[in-house]
């Protein structure tokens, strides 16, 4: 079965009776199949090339900067090539709306570390990013308009044993003079393949650094993390909810 085809230029033409129209052929596709498909839609054609070309260039970069931590680690340049190489990294789109009241904390994002390997982020379109300092200190980070922030994940942390430690970080509202702007940053999270060990580097374990963790594959970390994710969200709203679980 194919799904339905609708325009949605008949929506916006401002005509009632084509804008009615639509909404009764689109109304209907919805409740009979929950799928449609949409013509002259606003989003151009270059959008998917877009995005197909920076997700490139940010696992190309990604790449680049694992090959030069390889060497630092005493390891061939190439180590991570094939881990990373059509590997699991993720590309997204995030965005935080304009504040519109009084807010009741003033964090938009609450402190955590990233899961991967390394998260390369293009400067977002507003401040907002904090880094947590070895000093436990909050430091705001902001890149120049030639430059992207690179950070440790859970998953380095792992594979060198706490010689490279993932980053906690948060991001916070804006100045009350900035509230009705937008924020908008593209994290790329460079992920290896699910069969890529994240057993602690022998080169990084000795007499005075114990191996701190199991041997894991990073598929079995990345579900394990999900899950206690979802446990914590699960738990988070039953608190919230006044119910205990």
């Amino acid at each position: 079965m194919s799904i339905p085809v609708v325009d949605l230029s008949q929506f916006v033409s401002g005509n009632p009776a084509t804008k009615a129209a639509f909404v009764q052929r689109f109304g209907k596709a919805y409740e009979e199949v929950g799928f449609v498909a949409v013509k002259n839609y606003s989003v151009p054609d270059e959008f998917n090339e877009t995005f197909s070309e920076a997700y490139k260039s940010f696992q190309k970069s990604g790449t680049a900067s694992l090959q030069a931590i390889a060497l630092y680690l005493g390891l061939e340049e190439s180590f991570f090539d094939n881990y990373v190489h059509n590997g699991n990294g993720i590309l997204r789109c995030l965005y935080y709306p304009p504040i519109t009241q009084e807010p009741k904390s003033a964090i938009r994002a609450e402190h955590h570390e990233d899961i991967n390997l390394i998260t390369l982020l293009v400067g977002a379109s507003a401040d907002g990013l904090e880094i947590l300092t070895k000093q436990n200190i909050w430091v705001a980070v902001t890149s120049l308009p030639d430059q992207i922030v690179v950070n440790v994940g859970d998953m380095f942390q792992r594979l060198t044993n706490n010689q490279l430690c993932s980053t906690t970080h948060r991001v916070v509202n804006p100045k009350r003079e900035l509230w009705s702007t937008s924020r908008f940053s593209i994290p790329f999270f460079l992920h290896p393949r699910s069969s890529m060990s994240l057993a602690c580097l022998k080169s990084c374990v000795d007499g005075n650094h114990p191996k701190a963790y199991p041997d894991y594959t990073a598929g079995k970390y990345l579900d394990e993390r999900f899950e206690r994710n979802r446990i914590e969200d699960i738990d988070l709203i039953s608190r919230l909810s006044g119910f205990n679980t």
